[in-house]
Protein backbone atom coordinates (compact mmCIF):
# COMPACT_ATOMS: atom_id res chain seq x y z
CA UNK A 1 0.00 0.00 0.00
CA UNK A 2 2.83 2.29 0.86
CA UNK A 3 4.63 1.41 -1.85
CA UNK A 4 1.83 2.15 -4.18
CA UNK A 5 1.24 5.26 -3.09
CA UNK A 6 4.75 6.63 -3.26
CA UNK A 7 5.16 5.69 -6.90
CA UNK A 8 1.99 8.11 -8.20
CA UNK A 9 3.20 10.89 -5.67
CA UNK A 10 7.08 10.90 -7.24
CA UNK A 11 5.63 10.12 -10.44
CA UNK A 12 3.80 13.43 -10.24
CA UNK A 13 6.36 15.09 -8.51
CA UNK A 14 9.08 14.27 -11.63
CA UNK A 15 6.20 15.65 -13.94
CA UNK A 16 5.78 18.62 -12.27
CA UNK A 17 9.41 19.29 -12.09
CA UNK A 18 10.15 18.79 -15.81
CA UNK A 19 7.15 20.92 -16.70
CA UNK A 20 8.22 23.94 -14.72
CA UNK A 21 11.72 23.43 -16.00
CA UNK A 22 10.16 23.20 -20.03
CA UNK A 23 7.77 26.08 -18.77
CA UNK A 24 6.72 27.44 -22.11
CA UNK A 25 6.28 31.17 -20.28
CA UNK A 26 8.59 33.58 -18.28
CA UNK A 27 7.84 36.00 -15.41
CA UNK A 28 10.30 38.97 -16.69
CA UNK A 29 8.28 39.08 -19.89
CA UNK A 30 4.97 40.13 -18.34
CA UNK A 31 5.51 43.60 -18.18
CA UNK A 32 7.17 43.88 -21.37
CA UNK A 33 4.89 44.75 -24.61
CA UNK A 34 5.46 42.04 -27.84
CA UNK A 35 5.82 44.92 -29.94
CA UNK A 36 9.50 45.93 -28.28
CA UNK A 37 12.04 46.61 -30.68
CA UNK A 38 15.01 45.51 -28.26
CA UNK A 39 14.87 44.27 -24.89
CA UNK A 40 17.64 44.48 -22.20
CA UNK A 41 17.87 42.44 -19.03
CA UNK A 42 20.54 42.39 -16.24
CA UNK A 43 20.30 39.20 -13.96
CA UNK A 44 20.85 41.53 -10.73
CA UNK A 45 20.93 38.27 -8.56
CA UNK A 46 23.35 36.41 -10.86
CA UNK A 47 25.66 39.67 -10.68
CA UNK A 48 25.50 40.50 -7.16
CA UNK A 49 26.74 36.96 -6.47
CA UNK A 50 29.94 37.10 -9.04
CA UNK A 51 30.80 40.29 -7.97
CA UNK A 52 31.12 41.79 -4.49
CA UNK A 53 29.18 45.58 -4.70
CA UNK A 54 31.07 46.21 -1.25
CA UNK A 55 34.43 45.80 -2.83
CA UNK A 56 33.03 48.01 -5.81
CA UNK A 57 32.22 51.08 -3.70
CA UNK A 58 35.35 50.44 -1.46
CA UNK A 59 37.75 50.70 -4.16
CA UNK A 60 39.93 53.92 -4.56
CA UNK A 61 38.43 54.26 -8.62
CA UNK A 62 34.92 54.45 -7.47
CA UNK A 63 35.26 56.97 -4.15
CA UNK A 64 37.48 59.04 -6.90
CA UNK A 65 34.66 58.70 -9.64
CA UNK A 66 31.70 59.41 -6.87
CA UNK A 67 33.63 62.55 -5.88
CA UNK A 68 34.23 64.00 -8.69
CA UNK A 69 30.40 63.79 -9.86
CA UNK A 70 29.29 65.72 -6.41
CA UNK A 71 32.16 67.98 -6.67
CA UNK A 72 31.38 68.83 -10.56
CA UNK A 73 29.22 71.88 -10.82
CA UNK A 74 27.81 71.15 -13.61
CA UNK A 75 26.70 67.34 -13.20
CA UNK A 76 23.02 66.36 -12.98
CA UNK A 77 21.53 67.30 -9.82
CA UNK A 78 18.95 64.10 -10.15
CA UNK A 79 21.79 61.86 -9.79
CA UNK A 80 24.15 63.82 -7.09
CA UNK A 81 20.46 63.54 -4.62
CA UNK A 82 20.33 59.62 -6.06
CA UNK A 83 23.96 59.14 -4.50
CA UNK A 84 23.08 61.16 -1.56
CA UNK A 85 20.55 59.14 -1.06
CA UNK A 86 21.44 55.69 -2.32
CA UNK A 87 21.51 53.48 0.46
CA UNK A 88 17.59 53.59 1.46
CA UNK A 89 16.29 53.50 -2.11
CA UNK A 90 13.95 50.60 -1.41
CA UNK A 91 14.79 48.63 -4.30
CA UNK A 92 15.10 44.91 -4.75
CA UNK A 93 18.84 44.82 -5.93
CA UNK A 94 18.68 41.14 -6.40
CA UNK A 95 15.34 41.64 -8.43
CA UNK A 96 15.14 41.67 -12.04
CA UNK A 97 16.16 44.91 -14.14
CA UNK A 98 14.62 45.32 -17.43
CA UNK A 99 15.22 47.99 -20.34
CA UNK A 100 12.97 48.15 -23.48
CA UNK A 101 12.00 50.08 -26.29
CA UNK A 102 8.87 50.56 -28.51
CA UNK A 103 9.39 52.66 -31.67
CA UNK A 104 6.77 53.59 -34.16
CA UNK A 105 6.93 55.67 -36.83
CA UNK A 106 4.05 58.31 -35.69
CA UNK A 107 4.92 58.15 -32.25
CA UNK A 108 8.52 57.90 -32.20
CA UNK A 109 10.55 55.39 -29.58
CA UNK A 110 8.83 54.86 -25.84
CA UNK A 111 12.01 54.01 -23.82
CA UNK A 112 10.87 51.75 -20.11
CA UNK A 113 12.87 50.48 -17.10
CA UNK A 114 11.56 48.34 -15.15
CA UNK A 115 13.08 46.97 -11.82
CA UNK A 116 11.24 45.39 -8.31
CA UNK A 117 10.59 47.30 -4.97
CA UNK A 118 11.67 45.29 -1.99
CA UNK A 119 9.79 48.25 0.73
CA UNK A 120 7.73 50.47 -0.58
CA UNK A 121 7.74 53.06 2.35
CA UNK A 122 11.34 53.20 1.79
CA UNK A 123 10.75 53.64 -1.71
CA UNK A 124 8.22 56.35 -1.63
CA UNK A 125 10.48 58.56 0.73
CA UNK A 126 13.58 58.06 -1.83
CA UNK A 127 11.48 59.24 -4.58
CA UNK A 128 10.35 62.11 -2.77
CA UNK A 129 13.85 63.43 -1.56
CA UNK A 130 15.37 63.37 -5.22
CA UNK A 131 12.36 64.52 -6.89
CA UNK A 132 10.43 66.81 -4.42
CA UNK A 133 8.60 69.06 -6.51
CA UNK A 134 7.22 65.47 -7.90
CA UNK A 135 3.26 65.26 -7.40
CA UNK A 136 2.20 61.81 -6.96
CA UNK A 137 -1.38 60.89 -7.87
CA UNK A 138 -3.19 57.32 -7.15
CA UNK A 139 -4.86 55.39 -10.18
CA UNK A 140 -6.22 52.42 -8.58
CA UNK A 141 -3.30 50.46 -7.47
CA UNK A 142 -0.89 52.13 -9.52
CA UNK A 143 1.19 55.62 -8.43
CA UNK A 144 1.77 57.73 -10.91
CA UNK A 145 4.98 61.20 -10.68
CA UNK A 146 5.03 63.21 -13.72
CA UNK A 147 8.83 63.70 -14.30
CA UNK A 148 8.92 67.43 -15.50
CA UNK A 149 7.33 67.27 -19.28
CA UNK A 150 9.17 63.96 -20.95
CA UNK A 151 9.12 61.00 -18.25
CA UNK A 152 6.54 59.14 -16.36
CA UNK A 153 7.68 56.90 -12.87
CA UNK A 154 4.48 54.66 -12.01
CA UNK A 155 4.80 51.89 -9.20
CA UNK A 156 2.51 49.44 -7.21
CA UNK A 157 3.49 47.47 -3.92
CA UNK A 158 5.75 44.84 -6.32
CA UNK A 159 7.07 46.53 -9.65
CA UNK A 160 8.44 50.51 -10.98
CA UNK A 161 8.67 51.31 -14.40
CA UNK A 162 9.59 54.36 -15.52
CA UNK A 163 8.70 55.42 -18.96
CA UNK A 164 10.50 58.51 -21.37
CA UNK A 165 10.13 59.24 -24.95
CA UNK A 166 13.75 59.65 -27.59
CA UNK A 167 14.26 63.28 -28.52
CA UNK A 168 12.74 64.51 -31.22
CA UNK A 169 14.64 63.86 -34.43
CA UNK A 170 13.08 67.17 -36.01
CA UNK A 171 12.90 70.17 -33.85
CA UNK A 172 12.15 72.23 -36.61
CA UNK A 173 8.79 71.18 -36.43
CA UNK A 174 8.84 72.01 -32.49
CA UNK A 175 7.14 75.22 -31.25
CA UNK A 176 9.77 77.89 -29.83
CA UNK A 177 10.27 79.06 -26.20
CA UNK A 178 8.85 82.69 -25.12
CA UNK A 179 12.80 84.43 -26.75
CA UNK A 180 11.94 82.49 -30.07
CA UNK A 181 15.63 80.40 -29.51
CA UNK A 182 15.01 76.63 -28.19
CA UNK A 183 12.26 74.16 -29.21
CA UNK A 184 10.13 73.26 -26.52
CA UNK A 185 8.51 69.85 -26.37
CA UNK A 186 4.68 69.15 -26.23
CA UNK A 187 3.89 67.75 -22.95
CA UNK A 188 4.49 64.02 -23.11
CA UNK A 189 3.65 62.78 -19.87
CA UNK A 190 -0.24 62.12 -20.30
CA UNK A 191 0.19 59.83 -23.12
CA UNK A 192 3.37 57.97 -21.42
CA UNK A 193 1.03 57.61 -18.27
CA UNK A 194 -1.33 55.55 -20.25
CA UNK A 195 1.37 53.14 -21.89
CA UNK A 196 3.43 52.61 -18.63
CA UNK A 197 -0.14 52.33 -17.00
CA UNK A 198 -1.35 49.70 -19.11
CA UNK A 199 2.36 47.56 -18.69
CA UNK A 200 1.02 46.47 -15.65
CA UNK A 201 -1.94 44.12 -17.05
CA UNK A 202 -0.82 43.44 -20.54
CA UNK A 203 -2.79 39.97 -21.84
CA UNK A 204 -0.58 37.23 -23.01
CA UNK A 205 -1.52 37.98 -26.49
CA UNK A 206 0.33 41.77 -25.45
CA UNK A 207 3.40 40.54 -24.29
CA UNK A 208 6.57 38.31 -24.15
CA UNK A 209 5.56 36.05 -21.18
CA UNK A 210 4.42 33.54 -23.83
CA UNK A 211 6.79 33.74 -26.25
CA UNK A 212 8.78 30.52 -26.27
CA UNK A 213 12.06 32.17 -28.17
CA UNK A 214 11.75 34.77 -25.29
CA UNK A 215 11.67 32.34 -22.53
CA UNK A 216 14.11 29.99 -24.31
CA UNK A 217 16.71 33.57 -23.66
CA UNK A 218 15.32 33.90 -20.22
CA UNK A 219 15.89 30.14 -19.01
CA UNK A 220 19.77 30.75 -20.54
CA UNK A 221 22.31 31.21 -17.45
CA UNK A 222 23.97 34.24 -17.82
CA UNK A 223 23.67 37.86 -15.99
CA UNK A 224 22.68 39.68 -19.48
CA UNK A 225 20.14 39.16 -22.02
CA UNK A 226 19.66 40.87 -24.97
CA UNK A 227 16.37 40.78 -27.43
CA UNK A 228 16.60 42.20 -30.75
CA UNK A 229 13.27 42.84 -32.95
CA UNK A 230 14.90 44.10 -36.57
CA UNK A 231 11.25 44.25 -37.83
CA UNK A 232 9.85 46.23 -34.98
CA UNK A 233 12.63 48.35 -34.72
CA UNK A 234 12.27 49.31 -38.69
CA UNK A 235 8.67 49.42 -37.70
CA UNK A 236 6.87 51.77 -40.33
CA UNK A 237 10.41 53.83 -41.41
CA UNK A 238 9.87 54.94 -45.35
CA UNK A 239 12.61 52.69 -46.30
CA UNK A 240 10.54 49.32 -45.70
CA UNK A 241 8.35 50.15 -48.71
CA UNK A 242 11.73 49.94 -50.92
CA UNK A 243 12.54 46.59 -49.33
CA UNK A 244 9.24 45.38 -49.59
CA UNK A 245 9.34 46.27 -53.49
CA UNK A 246 12.60 44.38 -54.04
CA UNK A 247 11.44 41.47 -51.92
CA UNK A 248 14.10 42.71 -49.41
CA UNK A 249 11.50 42.44 -46.36
CA UNK A 250 11.19 38.95 -46.08
CA UNK A 251 14.66 38.99 -44.90
CA UNK A 252 13.69 41.26 -41.67
CA UNK A 253 9.83 40.02 -41.29
CA UNK A 254 10.45 37.83 -38.26
CA UNK A 255 13.98 38.10 -37.94
CA UNK A 256 14.66 37.99 -33.89
CA UNK A 257 17.96 37.87 -32.60
CA UNK A 258 18.93 36.98 -28.57
CA UNK A 259 22.21 37.75 -26.90
CA UNK A 260 23.03 36.12 -23.66
CA UNK A 261 25.98 37.22 -21.68
CA UNK A 262 27.65 34.95 -19.31
CA UNK A 263 30.84 35.58 -16.84
CA UNK A 264 32.07 32.18 -15.70
CA UNK A 265 35.25 31.72 -14.05
CA UNK A 266 38.12 32.22 -16.54
CA UNK A 267 35.99 33.06 -19.16
CA UNK A 268 33.21 35.76 -20.58
CA UNK A 269 30.59 34.16 -23.05
CA UNK A 270 28.04 35.62 -25.92
CA UNK A 271 25.92 32.82 -26.78
CA UNK A 272 23.21 34.62 -29.90
CA UNK A 273 20.51 32.87 -31.37
CA UNK A 274 19.10 33.88 -34.96
CA UNK A 275 15.55 33.53 -35.53
CA UNK A 276 13.87 34.25 -39.00
CA UNK A 277 10.07 34.39 -40.60
CA UNK A 278 8.73 31.11 -42.48
CA UNK A 279 10.59 31.62 -45.84
CA UNK A 280 14.08 32.26 -44.70
CA UNK A 281 13.91 30.12 -41.62
CA UNK A 282 12.78 27.16 -44.29
CA UNK A 283 15.89 27.72 -45.72
CA UNK A 284 18.40 27.88 -42.89
CA UNK A 285 16.71 24.72 -41.77
CA UNK A 286 17.48 22.57 -45.69
CA UNK A 287 20.65 24.19 -45.96
CA UNK A 288 22.47 25.11 -42.41
CA UNK A 289 24.66 22.63 -40.80
CA UNK A 290 27.75 20.52 -41.70
CA UNK A 291 30.97 20.83 -40.50
CA UNK A 292 34.21 22.75 -41.34
CA UNK A 293 36.51 21.17 -43.81
CA UNK A 294 40.38 20.62 -40.77
CA UNK A 295 42.23 19.77 -43.55
CA UNK A 296 42.27 23.64 -44.48
CA UNK A 297 43.46 24.53 -41.40
CA UNK A 298 46.16 20.72 -40.94
CA UNK A 299 47.59 22.17 -44.28
CA UNK A 300 48.70 25.69 -42.92
CA UNK A 301 52.55 25.73 -43.28
CA UNK A 302 53.31 27.85 -40.14
CA UNK A 303 52.73 26.61 -36.43
CA UNK A 304 52.69 30.16 -35.59
CA UNK A 305 48.75 31.11 -35.84
CA UNK A 306 47.41 34.47 -34.99
CA UNK A 307 43.81 34.07 -36.02
CA UNK A 308 42.00 31.74 -37.98
CA UNK A 309 38.19 31.75 -39.32
CA UNK A 310 36.66 28.59 -41.10
CA UNK A 311 33.40 28.44 -42.47
CA UNK A 312 31.27 25.27 -44.06
CA UNK A 313 28.28 26.33 -46.23
CA UNK A 314 25.74 24.72 -49.44
CA UNK A 315 26.17 26.75 -52.10
CA UNK A 316 22.75 25.92 -53.16
CA UNK A 317 21.56 27.95 -50.36
CA UNK A 318 23.34 31.09 -51.33
CA UNK A 319 21.36 30.26 -54.45
CA UNK A 320 18.11 30.23 -52.63
CA UNK A 321 18.59 32.94 -50.39
CA UNK A 322 19.44 35.32 -53.40
CA UNK A 323 16.04 34.34 -55.35
CA UNK A 324 13.85 34.77 -51.68
CA UNK A 325 15.87 38.26 -52.03
CA UNK A 326 14.28 39.03 -55.15
CA UNK A 327 17.96 40.20 -56.21
CA UNK A 328 18.86 36.92 -58.47
CA UNK A 329 17.46 39.19 -61.83
CA UNK A 330 19.37 42.00 -60.94
CA UNK A 331 22.76 40.02 -59.98
CA UNK A 332 22.04 37.54 -63.14
CA UNK A 333 21.87 41.33 -65.63
CA UNK A 334 25.13 42.63 -64.04
CA UNK A 335 27.13 39.70 -63.92
CA UNK A 336 25.83 37.71 -67.12
CA UNK A 337 28.12 40.49 -68.80
CA UNK A 338 31.30 38.99 -67.39
CA UNK A 339 30.67 35.98 -68.74
CA UNK A 340 29.78 33.74 -65.69
CA UNK A 341 26.63 33.55 -63.80
CA UNK A 342 25.34 32.31 -59.98
CA UNK A 343 25.02 28.77 -61.20
CA UNK A 344 28.76 28.81 -62.05
CA UNK A 345 29.73 29.82 -58.70
CA UNK A 346 27.67 27.39 -57.38
CA UNK A 347 29.26 24.49 -59.29
CA UNK A 348 32.54 25.70 -58.55
CA UNK A 349 32.29 25.81 -54.80
CA UNK A 350 32.48 23.24 -52.72
CA UNK A 351 31.04 25.20 -49.58
CA UNK A 352 34.32 25.36 -47.54
CA UNK A 353 36.52 28.45 -47.57
CA UNK A 354 38.97 29.61 -44.65
CA UNK A 355 41.10 32.77 -43.90
CA UNK A 356 44.04 32.50 -41.61
CA UNK A 357 46.84 35.20 -40.41
CA UNK A 358 50.01 33.94 -39.40
CA UNK A 359 53.70 34.66 -38.51
CA UNK A 360 52.70 38.03 -36.98
CA UNK A 361 55.33 40.75 -36.18
CA UNK A 362 56.46 44.05 -35.83
CA UNK A 363 59.25 45.35 -38.70
CA UNK A 364 61.26 48.19 -36.89
CA UNK A 365 63.53 49.98 -39.32
CA UNK A 366 66.04 52.78 -38.92
CA UNK A 367 66.63 55.94 -40.79
CA UNK A 368 70.10 57.95 -39.84
CA UNK A 369 70.39 61.77 -40.69
CA UNK A 370 72.42 64.52 -40.48
CA UNK A 371 70.92 67.47 -37.90
CA UNK A 372 71.32 70.95 -38.36
CA UNK A 373 73.88 70.88 -35.39
CA UNK A 374 76.13 68.43 -38.20
CA UNK A 375 75.33 65.24 -35.63
CA UNK A 376 74.11 62.17 -37.22
CA UNK A 377 70.26 61.45 -36.27
CA UNK A 378 68.31 58.19 -36.23
CA UNK A 379 64.52 57.88 -36.19
CA UNK A 380 62.43 54.36 -35.92
CA UNK A 381 59.26 53.05 -38.14
CA UNK A 382 57.26 49.98 -37.04
CA UNK A 383 55.47 48.53 -39.30
CA UNK A 384 53.14 45.19 -38.63
CA UNK A 385 53.62 42.30 -41.09
CA UNK A 386 52.45 38.89 -41.44
CA UNK A 387 51.20 36.05 -43.97
CA UNK A 388 47.69 36.11 -44.70
CA UNK A 389 45.97 33.83 -47.04
CA UNK A 390 42.13 33.06 -48.22
CA UNK A 391 41.26 29.54 -48.99
CA UNK A 392 38.30 28.14 -50.92
CA UNK A 393 37.94 23.97 -51.90
CA UNK A 394 36.89 23.41 -55.23
CA UNK A 395 33.98 20.81 -56.73
CA UNK A 396 34.53 21.71 -60.09
CA UNK A 397 37.82 22.65 -61.22
CA UNK A 398 36.83 23.90 -64.92
CA UNK A 399 34.22 25.77 -63.19
CA UNK A 400 36.28 27.27 -60.74
CA UNK A 401 39.09 28.08 -63.65
CA UNK A 402 36.77 30.06 -65.22
CA UNK A 403 35.80 32.40 -62.34
CA UNK A 404 39.27 32.79 -61.90
CA UNK A 405 40.20 33.77 -65.14
CA UNK A 406 37.06 36.26 -65.20
CA UNK A 407 38.56 37.91 -62.22
CA UNK A 408 41.72 38.13 -63.96
CA UNK A 409 40.21 39.84 -66.76
CA UNK A 410 38.23 42.53 -64.54
CA UNK A 411 41.25 43.15 -62.67
CA UNK A 412 42.98 46.89 -64.49
CA UNK A 413 46.74 45.84 -62.67
CA UNK A 414 48.35 42.60 -61.45
CA UNK A 415 49.22 43.08 -57.78
CA UNK A 416 52.87 41.74 -57.18
CA UNK A 417 52.62 41.55 -53.33
CA UNK A 418 49.53 39.27 -53.91
CA UNK A 419 49.96 35.53 -55.27
CA UNK A 420 47.46 32.57 -55.88
CA UNK A 421 47.50 29.65 -56.99
CA UNK A 422 45.59 26.18 -56.87
CA UNK A 423 45.95 22.21 -56.77
CA UNK A 424 42.46 20.91 -58.36
CA UNK A 425 41.28 20.60 -54.90
CA UNK A 426 41.91 23.65 -53.21
CA UNK A 427 42.42 27.53 -54.32
CA UNK A 428 44.69 29.80 -52.25
CA UNK A 429 45.73 33.47 -52.65
CA UNK A 430 47.57 35.80 -50.52
CA UNK A 431 50.51 37.43 -49.96
CA UNK A 432 53.40 34.59 -49.76
CA UNK A 433 53.94 32.79 -53.06
CA UNK A 434 56.02 30.26 -50.97
CA UNK A 435 53.47 30.08 -48.28
CA UNK A 436 50.92 29.37 -50.45
CA UNK A 437 52.87 26.81 -52.52
CA UNK A 438 53.50 24.61 -49.01
CA UNK A 439 49.83 25.31 -48.03
CA UNK A 440 48.66 23.85 -51.54
CA UNK A 441 51.60 20.67 -50.78
CA UNK A 442 49.46 19.63 -48.01
CA UNK A 443 52.91 18.62 -46.07
CA UNK A 444 52.01 20.49 -43.04
CA UNK A 445 49.68 18.39 -41.07
CA UNK A 446 49.90 20.28 -37.98
CA UNK A 447 47.48 19.39 -35.17
CA UNK A 448 46.85 23.24 -33.37
CA UNK A 449 45.69 23.00 -29.69
CA UNK A 450 42.04 24.85 -30.54
CA UNK A 451 41.54 22.90 -33.79
CA UNK A 452 39.83 20.27 -31.19
CA UNK A 453 37.53 23.01 -30.08
CA UNK A 454 36.76 24.66 -33.32
CA UNK A 455 36.08 21.00 -35.29
CA UNK A 456 32.69 20.08 -35.51
CA UNK A 457 31.20 23.73 -36.49
CA UNK A 458 29.92 24.90 -39.48
CA UNK A 459 31.58 28.31 -38.36
CA UNK A 460 35.06 28.15 -36.59
CA UNK A 461 37.06 30.81 -35.39
CA UNK A 462 40.51 31.22 -33.60
CA UNK A 463 42.46 34.65 -32.54
CA UNK A 464 45.99 34.15 -30.25
CA UNK A 465 45.60 37.49 -28.36
CA UNK A 466 48.58 36.57 -26.75
CA UNK A 467 50.52 36.14 -29.69
CA UNK A 468 49.18 39.64 -30.82
CA UNK A 469 49.92 41.56 -27.95
CA UNK A 470 53.51 39.99 -27.99
CA UNK A 471 53.54 41.12 -31.62
CA UNK A 472 53.07 44.77 -30.50
CA UNK A 473 55.35 44.88 -27.59
CA UNK A 474 56.30 48.35 -27.09
CA UNK A 475 59.87 48.99 -26.96
CA UNK A 476 59.76 53.01 -25.71
CA UNK A 477 60.85 52.24 -22.43
CA UNK A 478 60.78 55.81 -21.71
CA UNK A 479 57.14 55.70 -21.87
CA UNK A 480 56.22 53.51 -18.69
CA UNK A 481 52.40 54.65 -18.70
CA UNK A 482 52.41 52.61 -21.98
CA UNK A 483 54.22 49.60 -20.91
CA UNK A 484 52.16 49.51 -17.95
CA UNK A 485 48.75 49.65 -20.06
CA UNK A 486 50.41 46.65 -22.33
CA UNK A 487 51.82 45.11 -19.32
CA UNK A 488 47.76 45.15 -17.65
CA UNK A 489 46.50 43.49 -21.28
CA UNK A 490 49.01 40.96 -21.26
CA UNK A 491 48.42 39.14 -18.23
CA UNK A 492 44.53 39.87 -18.33
CA UNK A 493 43.87 38.04 -21.81
CA UNK A 494 44.51 34.98 -23.61
CA UNK A 495 42.23 34.09 -26.79
CA UNK A 496 38.90 33.83 -28.38
CA UNK A 497 36.78 31.13 -29.78
CA UNK A 498 34.08 31.63 -32.53
CA UNK A 499 32.20 27.95 -32.84
CA UNK A 500 28.30 28.09 -33.81
CA UNK A 501 26.70 27.85 -37.57
CA UNK A 502 23.90 24.69 -36.41
CA UNK A 503 20.44 25.60 -36.97
CA UNK A 504 18.07 24.03 -34.11
CA UNK A 505 14.43 24.79 -32.77
CA UNK A 506 13.91 27.58 -34.98
CA UNK A 507 16.86 29.44 -34.54
CA UNK A 508 20.27 29.76 -35.73
CA UNK A 509 23.27 28.76 -32.93
CA UNK A 510 26.79 30.77 -32.45
CA UNK A 511 29.30 31.16 -29.59
CA UNK A 512 31.77 34.03 -28.87
CA UNK A 513 33.96 32.94 -26.06
CA UNK A 514 37.34 35.54 -24.79
CA UNK A 515 39.10 33.55 -22.28
CA UNK A 516 41.43 35.36 -20.07
CA UNK A 517 45.12 34.01 -18.31
CA UNK A 518 43.33 33.42 -14.95
CA UNK A 519 41.17 30.47 -14.79
CA UNK A 520 40.62 29.93 -11.10
CA UNK A 521 38.81 34.03 -10.94
CA UNK A 522 35.45 35.13 -12.01
CA UNK A 523 35.33 36.73 -14.91
CA UNK A 524 33.10 39.59 -14.03
CA UNK A 525 35.59 40.11 -11.20
CA UNK A 526 39.03 40.13 -13.28
CA UNK A 527 36.97 42.26 -16.18
CA UNK A 528 36.37 45.17 -13.40
CA UNK A 529 39.77 44.76 -11.95
CA UNK A 530 41.12 45.61 -15.43
CA UNK A 531 39.03 48.21 -15.89
CA UNK A 532 39.75 49.62 -12.71
CA UNK A 533 43.20 49.66 -13.53
CA UNK A 534 42.99 50.77 -17.59
CA UNK A 535 41.22 53.87 -15.86
CA UNK A 536 43.47 54.81 -13.69
CA UNK A 537 46.84 54.40 -15.93
CA UNK A 538 44.93 56.26 -18.31
CA UNK A 539 44.02 59.33 -15.98
CA UNK A 540 47.67 59.18 -15.20
CA UNK A 541 48.62 59.37 -19.08
CA UNK A 542 46.11 62.55 -18.86
CA UNK A 543 48.15 64.05 -16.02
CA UNK A 544 51.47 63.88 -17.89
CA UNK A 545 49.89 65.54 -21.31
CA UNK A 546 48.43 68.38 -19.52
CA UNK A 547 51.74 69.14 -17.86
CA UNK A 548 53.29 68.86 -21.38
CA UNK A 549 50.87 71.28 -22.75
CA UNK A 550 51.19 73.56 -19.91
CA UNK A 551 54.99 73.64 -20.07
CA UNK A 552 55.85 73.17 -23.88
CA UNK A 553 59.29 72.61 -25.33
CA UNK A 554 60.18 75.00 -27.46
CA UNK A 555 63.51 73.86 -29.60
CA UNK A 556 65.59 77.04 -30.67
CA UNK A 557 67.40 78.02 -34.35
CA UNK A 558 70.14 79.53 -33.95
CA UNK A 559 69.92 81.71 -37.35
CA UNK A 560 72.71 83.94 -38.84
CA UNK A 561 72.41 87.00 -39.83
CA UNK A 562 71.93 87.62 -43.73
CA UNK A 563 75.84 88.58 -45.17
CA UNK A 564 75.71 91.98 -47.10
CA UNK A 565 75.73 92.19 -50.38
CA UNK A 566 78.54 92.62 -52.19
CA UNK A 567 80.70 90.75 -49.49
CA UNK A 568 80.33 87.05 -50.42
Amino acid sequence: MQLRFRTPVMAALSALLLLSACSKTNKQGKMISKDAGFVLHFNAKSISEKINMQEVKGSDWYKKAMAELKADSTGPEFMKKLLDNSKSTGIDSTSDLIIFGESKVADGMKIVVEGGIKDIKDFENFIKKVYPEGVISKSGDISVMPVKNKAVLTWNNEKFAACMKTPEQNNFALPLDSANTQPVAPDQTAALTEYCKKLYTLKDDENLASDKRFTELMNTDGEMHVWLNTEKLMNGIPQMGVLSMLKMDKLLVGNISTYTLNFENGKISLKSKGYAGKELGDLFSKYSGGKINTDMIKNIPSKDIAAVFAMHFQPEGLKELIKLSGMDGFIDLMIASKGVSVDDFIKANKGDIMVAVTDLKVKRDSLSYKGFDGTMQSTYSEQPSATYFFSAAIADKDAFTKLINTAKNQMPGTDSSISYNSNGSYFAIGNSADGISKYLAGNAKNEPEFLSKISGNAIGGYVDLQKIMKAFQPTNSTDSIKKQIYDEALKTWDNIYLTGGDYSDGGYNQTLELNMLDKNTNSLKQLFKYLVNMGNLEKSKQKIRDAEYSNPVVDTVRISPAMPKGKE
